[in-house]
């Protein structure tokens, strides 16, 4: 599914929470909480160690924002750089 701001606006909260991952860019998705809540998230690896983090919430960020923090972070991951970790 690519992610826009209405197919957010689609997402209903259920028994567990879940993330939506963007087709277009591997990584990056919607995490919907069972309250409801919605979170960006992005997913990825370095060296080895899984690793997904928090963008910020939908209702603070727009799609176009958290999709280029995603683009950040993934880029650097790929070059095997820890964003997270280094903030760490």
């Amino acid at each position: 599914m690519r992610i826009t701001q209405r197919t957010i606006q689609k997402l209903k909260p259920r028994a567990s929470r879940y993330v939506v991952w963007c087709e277009d860019l591997k990584g990056f998705g919607v995490r919907v909480g069972t309250s409801g809540n919605k979170s960006f998230v992005a997913q990825y690896r370095v060296e080895g160690r899984e690793r997904k983090t928090t963008l910020g919430r939908t209702d603070k960020l727009k799609v176009e924002q958290a999709r280029r923090m995603a683009q950040s972070l993934l880029g650097s991951a790929a070059r095997g750089v820890d964003e997270v970790q280094d903030k760490q």
